[in-house]
């Protein structure tokens, strides 16, 4: 089996787990309240920077999600261009 092979499969199942991660984020960003509460806290809603950081960080997964996908094709070159170049 070559090793691109693997690598193709390792950054789509990656960069598919980090876009559900970073859709989490975009559009359920309270699920992130549910999740920071301890017992006996209770609040409705986040604040304005935690919902700003919420959407900028899976603004950033979603793009190192498809910056995996659309660089695979390079990477899978430069492995089996590397035994020549040596």
């Amino acid at each position: 089996m070559f090793p691109c092979a693997s690598l193709a499969v390792w950054s789509c199942f990656t960069a598919g787990l980090l876009a559900l991660f970073a859709s989490a984020l975009i559009f359920w960003p309270r699920s992130l309240l549910f999740l920071s509460l301890s017992t006996g806290e209770e609040r409705s809603a986040l604040t304005s920077l935690e919902t700003f950081l919420a959407l900028q960080f899976g603004v950033y997964l979603a793009s190192v999600a498809l910056a995996l996908v659309l660089n695979v094709r390079m990477i899978q070159k430069a492995i089996l261009f590397a035994p020549i170049l040596s």
